[in-house]
């Protein structure tokens, strides 16, 4: 029984060279839906993960249905009539030792325990801030997904699509304001400053290169195969990261707070309230 049970999962995690089984328990629905719900709520926790441990060994973590590549990739051209092998390792966390990774878990216990909430809240469906709880699981897979994602264009598109769906941005001028909001609210920095990394650039201009980019590649003004995006990736990547990372933090201060209201529009505006008392400063 324990072969018949076990055998299938146990040959599928060893022709992909998985080594971790995600345990999920969910109630009151039925099974083809609670398999779903599994999966979804073991990517949002990958997600927590991902925050934790950086990017060049965590981008590629992903469940063995889901995103994952294969463990390695053979490959063989031939020039000048001379063949060539190579062999590509895609292990995600390849070259990550055991202590170094439960170091980099330990360190970053509170976006763990943060994350944590969200995915619980996500499971059991009653989360009392319910469209802000939804927008940032929505937001967290969209991440996830561009997060590993080989095409950067593709990526592109869905890690900005992940920040528009943070925020609750139903058009491409809305998502503009609320991003100018959030980065005014996380940062303290107002639209018409400069960016720390890069003086020429303001925050306005970098908002609208990372909202544009996605509105291009999705209607052709961008090819998706032909064109070289790897810094707009670099931008929106850093930018959905730190986002999400701190939206989940400072979602638990708000639903803490009387009567918070659930809407994105409601909790930016506390976030910048927030900013101005603990700044003495204005609001841009």
């Amino acid at each position: 029984m324990s072969q018949l049970a076990y055998g299938p999962l146990l040959q599928t995690m060893e022709a992909r060279s998985a080594k971790w089984v995600a345990e999920v328990e969910i109630e009151g629905c039925e099974f083809e839906r609670a398999e779903e719900m599994a999966s979804l709520a073991t990517d949002l926790a990958l997600v927590a993960v991902q925050f934790a441990v950086p990017k060049y060994y965590s981008r590629h973590m992903s469940r063995i249905t889901a995103r994952t590549l294969p463990p390695t990739v053979g490959s063989v051209h031939i020039s000048e009539a001379v063949p060539r092998f190579s062999t590509h390792n895609r292990f995600p966390g390849y070259g990550l030792s055991v202590e170094v990774f439960e170091q980099f878990i330990a360190t970053q216990s509170t976006i763990l325990e943060s994350v944590g909430r969200r995915v619980a809240n996500f499971i059991d469906q009653s989360a009392k801030l319910e469209k802000l709880e939804r927008a940032w699981s929505d937001a967290a897979y969209w991440f996830h997904e561009g997060l590993a994602e080989p095409q950067a264009t593709i990526a592109v598109a869905k890690l900005e699509t992940s920040i528009e769906v943070l925020f609750a941005a139903g058009n491409p001028t809305e998502c503009k304001n609320r991003l100018c909001d959030a980065i005014w609210a996380f940062y303290g920095l107002a639209p018409n400053d400069p960016l720390p990394t890069d003086p020429t650039m303001t925050v306005a201009k970098y908002v609208i290169n990372i909202v544009t980019a996605r509105s291009r590649v999705l209607h052709g003004t961008f090819s998706t195969l032909a064109e070289n995006v790897e810094a707009q990736r670099a931008d929106v990547e850093l930018l959905s990261f730190d986002m999400l990372r701190l939206s989940s933090l400072t979602l638990d201060k708000y639903g803490e707070t009387s009567a918070p209201k659930d809407d994105a529009r409601a909790f930016l505006a506390w976030l910048k309230t927030l900013r101005q008392s603990q700044t003495g400063g204005t609001t841009p």
